[in-house]
C-alpha cells in the first residue's frame, strides 16, 4: 500500500478497531512541526502544502499550512483505550519552509514540501529527495527481515517480568531528531541513524546489555541515546562540523506508568542460548549475576557481570574483578576443528583490560597469550589491576603459554609492553617436560638473558616416576648444575617400591 494519509490512517484505525492491549507505532521518512506549540506531524506521500497571507506582527507574511499531514498527537488521542503504546518516529522535527523556500507545484498557490526541502536533504549526505525517501522507504517497511520481532507475548511466563513491567500503562513517543532540526542519515547506514540503532536494538543489542531477556522502552532508549552518544564521538574525530543525533522521550497529557513491554525473548528463536551463572566475589562478599550468550553454533560469545537492585527489582551492570564484560571468538580449520580462540576483557568504561586466547601448533600443542591493556599493570609483578582508568591505552603482554596436546603447560614467558622478555620474581622463561601419564619429569626456569635461573633456591628440577601418582627419584639443581635444595631443605628423593608395587621406603 502507497504510504498516503488515507492508507496509514485506515490502517491506524482498523489496528485500533481490533482493541489490543499493546499498540507500537514505527515511522520512518519526512516530518515537521507546525503551530505555536510545535506539533509534531508525520508527512506521508501526498502531503502538501499552501500559503496563506496572514499578519505576523507589524508584517503581512505567507504562512505555511499544511495539507494531508497526520498529527501524532491526534493519533495518540484516538488509542486513548489501549493500556500501552509506544511510538517510535524517525523524522525531522523541522518547521514548515517559507514560502521564498519553496518551489510551485502544477497546483497554484500550492507548495510542494519535498521539494521545499530539497536543500535540507542534500545537507545529509548530499542525497536528493527522492534518494532519500527511497532509503527511508525500504526501512519504513515494518515487514522488512532486518527487523524481525519474533514475539509471542501470549506464551511469556509473566512470574518473570517484575512489577514495574507487569502494571505498566500509558504511552510514550521516541523521536530520533531534537525539535526544530532535521533527522540525521548516514550513507554508510543507507537510512535514517535512529532507524540503523532500532535495527540492532531489536536484534538482540539490548539482551546483549542486559541481564533481562525483553525490550521495554525505557532499556530500548538507555541503548539508542548511548548508541547516538558513541556515534558523535566518532563523528567528531573524521569532522568538526558533525551533527549531534539527539533521541527525545515524549509523553502525553495521559502520561505514563513503569516500563511498557516491547518485545520478549530475542528475534530468532534458538539462533542463540542464554545461561545465567551466579558468581561470588569474594572481595566484596556478595554475589554477581553473569548472563553467557552463546551462538547457534553452542560456542560462546560473551558474557556481562551484573547486581540486582532488590528494592527495584532491576539489574544494573556491575564487575566481577574489575570485569564487566567478555568477548569470545572462534576460528576453525577447514575441517571444521578448532585451530584459535581468543577473548578479550573489558571493564565498566568499555575499556578493554585484558586479552587472551589460544591457537593450534601443529605437530606441539596449543599457544595461549594473555595481555593486559593498562600502563597501570606492576610490571615487576605482573599482577593485573583490579580496575583501570578509561585513558589508558598501553598494551603490556603479560604471558605466554604452550600446552602440550594433554593440556600440560610446557612453556610460560612474561614480556614487557615492548615485546621483550620481563623477568617476574626474577624469572622470564620456564621450560617444562610430561611423560605419558601427565606427570611433570622436567622444570627449568631462566632469566631474561635466557640464562638459567634459580628460584625457590633451585633452577632446575628433574623426576622419573614407576607409574602415575608414583614417582622413583626427584632431583633439583641449582643454575651451576649443581645439587641445590628445595625450599624444604631436600637436593633429592629416593623412592623404593616392593614386588607388588607398594611404597617401602623414601630416601631424602
Amino acid at each position: 500500500m502507497a504510504p498516503t494519509k488515507a492508507n496509514i490512517e485506515a490502517t491506524y484505525q482498523e489496528v485500533l478497531a481490533d482493541n489490543p492491549d499493546t499498540l507500537l507505532f514505527y515511522y520512518s521518512g519526512h516530518g515537521f512541526i507546525e503551530g505555536e506549540g510545535g506539533e509534531n506531524f508525520i508527512a506521508p506521500k501526498d502531503v502538501d502544502v499552501k500559503f496563506e497571507k496572514k499578519k505576523v506582527g507589524q508584517v503581512e507574511k505567507e504562512v505555511p499550512i499544511p495539507l494531508n499531514g497526520i498529527s501524532l498527537k491526534v493519533m495518540g488521542i484516538q488509542a486513548a483505550k489501549v493500556k500501552r503504546v509506544v511510538f517510535l518516529i524517525d523524522a525531522c522535527r523541522s518547521p514548515l519552509p517559507e514560502a521564498e523556500e519553496a518551489s510551485l507545484s502544477k497546483d497554484e498557490g500550492k507548495k510542494n514540501l519535498t521539494i521545499a526541502r530539497l536543500s535540507e536533504n542534500e545537507s545529509d549526505g548530499g542525497k536528493s529527495t527522492k534518494d532519500a525517501e527511497e532509503d527511508k522507504s525500504k526501512d519504513g517497511d515494518v515487514n522488512s527481515k532486518e527487523i524481525q520481532l519474533r514475539q509471542n507475548l501470549l506464551s511469556v511466563k509473566t512470574d518473570k517480568l517484575p512489577k514495574r513491567v507487569l502494571e505498566a500503562e500509558g504511552i510514550t513517543m521516541l523521536i530520533g531528531a531534537a525539535p526544530e532540526v532535521s533527522s540525521l542519515e548516514d550513507e554508510d547506514f543507507k537510512s535514517g541513524i535512529f532507524t540503523h540503532f532500532l535495527k540492532k536494538a531489536f536484534n538482540g543489542g539490548v539482551q546483549e546489555e542486559n541481564q533481562e531477556e525483553y525490550i521495554t522502552e525505557e532499556t530500548l532508549s538507555r541503548y539508542i541515546e548511548d548508541r547516538f552518544k558513541h556515534y558523535y564521538e566518532l563523528r567528531k574525530k573524521e569532522s568538526e562540523l558533525a551533527a549531534e543525533p539527539k533521541l527525545y522521550n515524549l509523553t502525553f497529557d495521559r502520561g505514563k506508568k513503569g516500563e511498557i513491554l516491547i518485545t520478549y525473548h530475542r528475534p530468532i528463536e534458538g539462533h542463540e542460548r542464554i545461561d545465567k551463572p551466579v558468581y561470588f566475589d569474594e572481595s566484596r562478599d556478595r554475589e554477581v549475576n553473569g548472563k553467557l550468550v552463546y551462538n547457534e553454533k553452542g560456542k560462546r560469545e560473551e558474557l556481562r557481570f551484573f547486581a540486582k537492585d532488590k528494592q527495584r527489582d532491576q539489574f544494573y551492570p556491575d564487575s566481577l574483578g574489575g570485569v564487566h564484560k567478555m568477548k569470545y571468538a572462534f576460528e576453525n580449520d577447514p575441517k571444521g576443528e578448532l585451530k584459535k580462540f581468543e577473548a578479550k576483557q573489558f571493564n565498566l568504561e568499555n575499556v578493554e583490560v585484558f586479552q587472551f586466547g589460544t591457537k593450534l601448533l601443529p605437530d606441539k600443542g596449543w599457544e595461549y597469550k594473555g595481555i593486559y591493556n593498562d600502563a597501570n599493570v606492576n610490571v615487576e609483578t605482573g599482577l593485573k589491576p583490579v580496575s583501570t582508568s578509561a585513558g589508558s591505552t598501553t598494551k603490556i603482554r603479560y604471558e605466554r603459554q604452550i600446552f602440550d596436546f594433554n593440556g600440560n603447560n610446557i612453556l610460560q614467558e612474561y614480556f614487557d609492553n615492548k615485546g621483550q622478555l620481563l623477568e617476574i620474581d626474577g624469572v622470564a622463561t620456564v621450560v617444562r617436560a610430561w611423560d605419558f601419564n601427565g606427570e611433570k619429569t622436567l622444570e627449568e626456569t631462566y632469566d631474561k638473558d635466557k640464562k638459567l635461573v634459580a628460584k625457590d633456591g633451585f633452577a632446575r628440577y628433574t623426576a622419573s616416576y614407576k607409574s602415575k601418582g608414583n614417582p622413583i627419584s626427584e632431583t633439583w639443581h641449582g643454575k651451576d648444575g649443581e645439587y641445590a635444595n628445595n625450599k624444604s631443605g631436600y637436593a633429592r628423593i629416593l623412592s623404593v617400591y616392593d614386588e607388588q608395587g607398594r611404597l617401602t621406603k623414601k630416601l631424602f
